[in-house]
């Protein structure tokens, strides 16, 4: 079973930045490992595991060229970054978002409004 992110997907042309940094007021830049962690802890799929945690990787892998982003919802925007420590190492994300509340009684994230 393949993994899906659902959203809208965009792809900005190659030579530019991804456009969305205005929209939205606060970013999270994560590596690869990082990400996969914090898309694992806020998916509802129960006892994920290792093999979720590689179709998330495998979904992410392929993406992995300057202008992908997309749009999870109006509040939410994933973007890739860059590779900035060189080749062979870690890919790095950009969360992008309205708001963030860290809900303590859960141990979790939640994204949205307040």
């Amino acid at each position: 079973m393949d993994f899906n992110i659902q959203g809208v997907e965009h792809r900005a042309d190659s030579s530019s930045l991804v456009p969305i940094g205005g929209q939205l007021p606060y970013y999270l830049e994560l590596r690869t490992n990082k990400l996969l962690d914090f898309l694992v802890a806020i998916t509802s799929v129960q006892k994920a595991g290792k093999d979720f945690r590689k179709r998330i990787n495998s979904y992410l892998y392929t993406r992995t060229r300057p202008g992908f982003y997309i749009e999870m919802n109006e509040h939410l925007h994933l973007a890739y970054a860059d590779q900035r420590d060189g080749h062979g190492t870690q890919h790095w994300w950009r969360f992008i978002f309205l708001i963030m509340i860290l809900d303590l009684k859960s141990n979790g994230l939640r994204m949205g409004q307040p």
